[in-house]
C-alpha cells in the first residue's frame, strides 16, 4: 500500500534533455520477472539478471543490493483474496514486487533496473505504484531493453501507453 503522502506528491520530473547518467544509485535493486518456467531451471530469470548486471554496468550504478525474483509468476491474471475481516478483494500477487516497492520507498535500494516493462508490470495499478514511489524517493526506475527512465515525464507516459 503506497501512504496517501506520496499519492498525492507533486510529480518529479527530469528535463527532456536531462541524462539518465545524473542518477547514479549506488544500491540498486534488480526486479526479474518470467510468467511461466516449465522447466523450473530459472533460465529466464537467469539471463534478464545477466542483461540487467551489463546495463547497471553500462549506467555506472553501484553493485545490486537486492534482487527480486519471480520465476513463473504471471502480473495478469487476478486471485480472490480474503481478507481478515472476511472481506473479498480481487488482486495480482507478487509478493517480490511489492517488497521491490517498499525496499525502495524505505531507502534499501535506490534505484531499480528492471528487464521490460512487460515483465514489470501488466497491471495499470501495479505501474502506477512504482510511479508514485519513484515520485517520491527521486530514484531511477530503468528498463534494460531501452532507455526507459521512470523518473522522466516523458517515459512515464509511454510506459503507461
Amino acid at each position: 500500500m503506497i501512504p496517501e503522502h506520496v499519492r498525492n506528491r507533486t510529480p518529479v520530473a527530469l528535463a527532456v534533455g536531462d541524462s539518465i547518467r545524473d542518477y547514479l544509485p549506488r544500491r540498486p535493486g534488480a526486479y526479474l520477472r518470467t510468467s511461466c518456467d516449465r522447466r523450473g531451471d530459472e533460465r529466464a530469470i537467469d539471463l534478464q539478471l545477466h542483461d540487467s548486471e551489463e546495463k547497471r554496468i553500462r549506467l555506472g550504478w553501484g553493485p545490486f543490493a537486492e534482487t527480486y525474483r519471480e520465476n513463473d509468476t504471471g502480473a495478469f491474471k487476478k486471485s480472490r483474496i480474503t481478507q481478515a475481516d472476511g472481506s473479498v478483494e480481487w488482486a495480482v500477487v507478487r509478493p517480490e514486487f511489492r517488497r521491490m516497492l517498499a525496499d525502495l520507498l524505505s531507502g534499501r535500494i535506490d534505484g531499480v533496473v528492471f528487464y521490460d516493462t512487460d515483465r514489470l508490470a501488466r497491471q495499470p495499478r501495479d505501474l502506477e505504484d512504482l510511479i508514485d514511489v519513484i515520485e517520491h524517493t527521486r530514484h531511477p526506475g530503468i528498463g534494460v531493453t531501452g532507455d526507459l527512465n521512470l523518473i522522466n515525464d516523458a517515459d512515464r507516459h509511454m510506459a503507461r501507453i
